[in-house]
């Protein structure tokens, strides 16, 4: 070893721009959106949480101690592999995005 060490990239740490969009389940779990919050001073984020059409619910995210969760009967804790691009919600398991077709037929993300 040369006597450097470099820290691991945590899980926990990431810009709540880069999981802005649609996710689905890996295991059945709700579908899932995050949204910029453009109404708040500041900005912010919401988290839809999706047990079908007619069942959505809209929390706003928060961040405490690099941890970034939402409360739905609980702290839900939000994690991201941007390796992997894959959102982890704790109770719910791994989430990958979902590509949104834009009005002219183009992929967004």
């Amino acid at each position: 070893m040369n006597g450097t060490y470099t820290a691991p990239e945590l899980p926990g740490r990431f810009g709540m721009a880069e999981i802005a969009g649609g996710w689905r389940s890996l295991e059945g779990a709700p579908r899932v959106r995050i949204l910029r919050n453009e109404g708040r001073r500041g900005g912010g984020y919401w988290v839809e949480f999706a047990y079908d059409e007619k069942t959505v619910l809209r929390r706003p995210i928060r961040r405490c101690w690099n941890v970034c969760y939402f409360e739905l009967y609980g702290w839900i804790t939000l994690r991201y592999d941007s390796a992997r691009d894959i959102l982890m919600l704790s109770g719910y398991g791994k989430y990958r995005r979902e590509e949104d077709t834009g009005e002219d037929g183009t992929a967004r993300v």
